[in-house]
């Protein structure tokens, strides 16, 4: 598919590189995203009493959950570490 984007003109804007593995927890969805060079992100979703539930049983402080989004996440992860968030390996044109 890339090469055929390519041949049609178009360019890389934006790339994301991540593994992702899925969980069930009190009903919810929990899903584990690592970056090449980044924090691990965890997303919970469900119905709000499953979120909460699930979001307890991490043991994580429920402060450091949030409906933010990645470009956000990115943000705080660079504020925090005086380093470069990296999404991705792919090289932009």
């Amino acid at each position: 598919m890339e090469q055929i984007l390519t041949a049609l003109g178009y360019q890389l804007a934006f790339a994301i590189d991540r593994d992702v593995e899925y969980y069930e927890l009190h009903g919810a969805i929990l899903r584990l995203e690592r970056y090449p060079h980044m924090d691990d992100l965890l997303e919970v979703e469900g119905e709000p009493d499953a979120i909460e539930a699930a979001i307890a049983a991490t043991g994580l402080p429920r402060a450091e959950f949030s409906s933010d989004a990645l470009a956000d996440f990115v943000a705080r992860y660079e504020l925090r570490t005086g380093e470069i968030a990296r999404v991705s390996d792919a090289a932009l044109a």
